[in-house]
């Protein structure tokens, strides 16, 4: 009898590496080229326990200087997970940058979930992230963040950001 293994039968599909997220929220986008380093918006209550659950142990939370992010940090550290908070805005790219990318470079931290409200901020600092340290061009840090918030959408925050950016570069 003729087989139609694979012809037919639904594709098989590689293990994905993205972790359960709660109904309603945008998946988390795992980092290309860092192991335990993943992505997405503010997490909700129940996003926080599926990252509690799933062995996260630190979330990154990038947001606006002004911001008041005592309800999230007491969120987090109430599930026994390590808050970071790193002001980002288009006058402290340098500084966030920094703290940003000892965050994620932290071993010890993994896995780690870098958020903020919308995109801008993650999209920009992984961007400089990929330009940076994995010395990847233009091109390639803009594929490569696209899906991690980085947008060509020209809002004037993302505007901002990408002039503060590209000064940034221009002057290492």
């Amino acid at each position: 009898k003729p087989s139609t293994s694979g012809f037919l039968e639904e594709p098989v599909r590689p293990p994905t590496t993205e972790r359960p997220q709660a109904p309603g929220r945008a998946p988390v986008a795992t980092v290309p080229g860092r192991t335990g380093v993943a992505a997405g918006r503010t997490p909700t209550p129940d996003v926080l326990d599926g990252l509690k659950a799933a062995g996260y142990r630190t979330v990154v939370y990038l947001h606006p200087p002004t911001s008041d992010v005592s309800t999230l940090r007491a969120d987090v550290e109430k599930r026994g997970l390590r808050f970071v908070s790193v002001p980002t805005s288009p006058g402290t790219v340098k500084r966030a940058y920094e703290e940003f990318a000892a965050a994620v470079a932290d071993r010890s931290a993994r896995p780690v979930y870098v958020a903020d409200d919308d995109g801008v901020r993650v999209g920009s600092l992984f961007y400089l992230l990929f330009r940076i340290e994995d010395v990847l061009g233009d091109d390639a840090a803009r594929v490569r963040a696209a899906p991690l918030g980085l947008t060509d959408a020209g809002t004037p925050e993302q505007t901002q950001f990408w002039v503060a950016m590209q000064d940034f570069l221009a002057k290492r």
